[in-house]
C-alpha cells in the first residue's frame, strides 16, 4: 500500500514538473496573458464570476480590441461566429485556445454558483444517441410550440404545429443571415479602427521629428540676399 502511495506521489511530482516546463516554454505569450489565464482558472477563488469577466476583458484588451467589442464578447458566449471574428482580427490558434479555457472556467464558476442542484448531464447518460440528437435539435422549438398550442388551443393542433415549426425555421434562417451581416460589419469596423490606431502611432514619431528639427534662420537668408543684390548693383 505504501509503495502505491509513493508511486502516485512520484507521478504527481513528475506531472507538476512537466507542467512547469511547458509553461516556461510558452515564450510567445506575455506574462500578463499567462497571469490572466491562471487567475480565471480558479473557480473557487475570491473573485468569482465578476473576477472571471475582468480577467477575460484584460486578455482581450491586451490584443488591442475596442471596448465595445470587449463588452460584446463578455456578455456573449465564445460561439463559432465570434471565433470567426477573432480569427479575422489575427487571433491565432493559441489565442483562441486560451480564450476557450477562460470561458470554460467562467462557465464552471457560473455552474458552481447556481442554486439548482439538477444537472442535465446526469440525464444524458441514460439517453441513446438518437434521443440525444432529438433533444439537441428539437427540444427548443418543440417546447416553445407546445407552450403556444396549450395557450391558444387550436382546432387542429397537428396542423398548427406544422405551420408553427415552418415559421420558426424561416425566422431562424433570417436571424442567421442577420447575424452574418452584423458580424461582417463588426469585423470591418474593428479592422478600420485598428488601421487608424496604427496610422496614428506612425504619425507621432514623424511629428516629433519635425518638432526637433531646427527652424531656418530667415534673417540670415535675407541678409545673404541683400548682399547679392548689392554686388549686382555694382
Amino acid at each position: 500500500m505504501q509503495e502505491v502511495r509513493d508511486e502516485a506521489t512520484f507521478l504527481e511530482e513528475q506531472r507538476e514538473n512537466v507542467n512547469f516546463y511547458d509553461e516556461g516554454q510558452r515564450t510567445d505569450e506575455s506574462v500578463e496573458e499567462i497571469q490572466a489565464i491562471k487567475e480565471v482558472k480558479k473557480p473557487d477563488g475570491s473573485g468569482g464570476y465578476e473576477e472571471a469577466d475582468k480577467n477575460i476583458a484584460a486578455f482581450l484588451r491586451m490584443k488591442s480590441l475596442s471596448e465595445d467589442l470587449v463588452k460584446t464578447l463578455i456578455n456573449a458566449d465564445l460561439t463559432d461566429e465570434y471565433v470567426r471574428l477573432l480569427r479575422a482580427l489575427d487571433f491565432n490558434d493559441d489565442d483562441i485556445g486560451n480564450l476557450r479555457n477562460l470561458w470554460q472556467a467562467k462557465n464552471q464558476i457560473s455552474k458552481s454558483n447556481s442554486s439548482s442542484t439538477f444537472d442535465d448531464s446526469l440525464l444524458d447518460v441514460y439517453l441513446s444517441q438518437s434521443s440525444l440528437y432529438l433533444k439537441n435539435v428539437l427540444s427548443k422549438p418543440l417546447i416553445e410550440a407546445l407552450r403556444e398550442i396549450i395557450a391558444t388551443k387550436p382546432a387542429d393542433p397537428v396542423e398548427y404545429l406544422g405551420h408553427w415549426l415552418l415559421h420558426f425555421r424561416v425566422c431562424e434562417e433570417r436571424s442567421m443571415r442577420k447575424k452574418e451581416e452584423e458580424l461582417e460589419l463588426l469585423i470591418n469596423r474593428e479592422k478600420l479602427r485598428m488601421k487608424k490606431d496604427e496610422d496614428k502611432e506612425l504619425r507621432v514619431p514623424i511629428e516629433q521629428k519635425e518638432k526637433e528639427e531646427p527652424d531656418e534662420d530667415w534673417n540670415h537668408l535675407h541678409y545673404g540676399e541683400s548682399q547679392i543684390d548689392n554686388v549686382s548693383n555694382l
